[in-house]
């Protein structure tokens, strides 16, 4: 494009051997496209249509080529980009399980007809074979590997309010410090403030104890967190 737009170098194109150039030249086609239009501006018959239809449909193919390996090469690294992130995903998924077989009530039940869907289950295939002992649902007891588990958890992921800092900036001052109190009462000091700090995720189960305060307590707005994540329902 640039060699038909620019008419004052046109001149320096009749002097202009264009074989010298074929090493430099991407591809067969390229040059083919290339050698088309300098033997035009050499001849000075770029007006004749069979000419310049002919150029026309050789810079059209070079730009599809061209756009063609561009969407070619962005899908590839779009799926190399997925997989990473999910091989990530699955590997922090499964840290997460490993360093929670260390301090969670698990199961080695292969017989339970729960352990596909059971959350302890899962956690005691990431158990490591170091330790000597690890805490375990017992094996002997009649309610286990039966349909009617009472250690059942199921293996889903929930969504946990994470931080309460800015949790009663709209609530006037009498409100807030009664809503305080009652939460402290409720959790506990050091439960409480963990929560507040987002130490603690906050489950499902504690976001509707906290708004069963709210409410009681006359506060009838939004509930503030300070964000969210998702996490197994342990």
């Amino acid at each position: 494009s640039t060699l038909l737009t620019n008419k004052t170098q046109s001149s320096q194109l009749k002097s202009l051997n264009y074989n010298n150039l074929r090493p430099i030249v991407a591809s067969s086609h390229q040059f083919e496209t290339f050698e088309l239009l300098v033997r035009t501006l050499q001849t000075g018959s770029f007006k004749h249509k069979n000419c310049q239809y002919e150029a026309f449909v050789l810079m059209f193919n070079e730009f599809f080529l061209v756009l063609l390996c561009c969407f070619c090469n962005f899908a590839v690294i779009t799926i190399s980009y997925n997989s990473y992130m999910k091989k990530s995903n699955e590997q922090r998924e499964a840290d997460v399980l490993r360093e929670k077989a260390n301090h969670y009530l698990i199961c080695f039940l292969d017989r339970c007809p729960l352990r596909d869907r059971c959350l302890r289950y899962l956690v005691g295939q990431h158990a490591s074979s170091e330790p000597w002992a690890h805490t375990s649902i017992n094996p002997l007891h009649a309610g286990v590997q039966t349909a009617e588990c009472a250690m059942f958890r199921p293996n889903v992921r929930v969504v946990k309010k994470k931080g309460m800092m800015h949790f009663y900036h709209d609530m006037p001052g009498y409100m807030e410090n009664n809503i305080r109190q009652a939460l402290i009462r409720l959790f506990k000091r050091t439960y409480y403030f963990e929560m507040r700090r987002g130490d603690r995720l906050i489950t499902p189960e504690q976001q509707q104890q906290i708004e069963q305060v709210c409410r009681r307590h006359g506060w009838q707005g939004e509930l503030n967190y300070d964000g969210e994540e998702e996490d197994w329902a342990w």
